[in-house]
């Protein structure tokens, strides 16, 4: 599954004059990494407009005070 993201991103890039990738550490992305592993079974997916989880708040206000 993995691949096809990475295949999807690649294409993408072309269309962009300046495209970088950069590798963002787990530790230092705390956020995306705790929604990961909140996201449902595949096929599935959450939409969040109004109502985001506290506990995602609460890592973003601890990532702008870092």
């Amino acid at each position: 599954m993995e691949h096809l993201m990475i295949d999807d991103i690649h294409h993408c890039s072309f269309l962009f004059e300046i495209f970088k990738y950069l590798h963002i550490k787990r530790v230092e992305n705390c956020i995306v990494d705790f929604v990961a592993r909140l996201r449902p079974s595949i096929g599935d997916e959450y939409v969040w407009i109004d109502n985001v989880p506290q506990s995602v708040v609460a890592l973003g206000d601890l990532d702008l005070i870092n």
